[in-house]
């Protein structure tokens, strides 16, 4: 069985907070995480300030910050097309600031080229024919909305601590010393 997995992020910093106030949920932020290797997870593409990026788990991310993941089962050309979806969405690619404002006011419906958090992950969903949710327009998805559907499966919680990021920044000097 193949499987997406997402990152429910319950964050620390204000404008996680903000969030967090306006969707009336813990959650702040979404992000898919690539299958997990030997039982461990790595990176996650997510839609962040400055477009969508592709990096470690702990990057970008306040300490205290803490990570609920959970597994979707899906066929392997669903599994493939959603995280060629997730990475065709990298490819000169902004944030949508205002397009948050759509899944606050109901009204305003995100740029092209241009993504927040839930709708990427939503909307690639939806381009693999992964049935999660009756919405069909992911820029009305927040994160909170990502903890309704009932086909997930709760695999770990994960904690962005300073030792984390260490860990993640002494091993991508090891490598980059590597290839020299």
């Amino acid at each position: 069985m193949s499987a997406i997995y997402l990152g429910q992020y319950i964050g620390v910093s204000p404008t996680s907070r903000a969030i967090q106030w306006f969707t009336r949920s813990n959650r702040s932020h979404s992000a898919a995480f690539l299958p997990p290797v030997d039982g461990v997870f790595g990176d996650v593409i997510q839609a962040w300030r400055g477009g969508v990026t592709e990096d470690h788990w702990t990057e970008r991310h306040r300490v205290g910050t803490m990570i609920d993941v959970y597994e979707f089962p899906c066929t392997p050309l669903q599994q493939s097309i959603f995280y060629a979806s997730m990475r065709r969405k990298k490819e000169d690619a902004g944030y949508d600031f205002l397009g948050v404002l759509g899944f606050l006011t109901r009204r305003t419906e995100g740029k092209d080229n241009r993504w927040f958090c839930s709708e990427s992950w939503y909307d690639s969903t939806l381009e693999a024919e992964i049935p999660l949710l009756d919405c069909r327009k992911a820029h009305l998805v927040s994160p909170a909305m990502l903890d309704l559907p009932l086909n997930k499966k709760w695999i770990t919680r994960l904690v962005v601590t300073q030792e984390r990021k260490d860990e993640h920044a002494k091993l991508v000097s090891l490598l980059g010393q590597a290839k020299e």
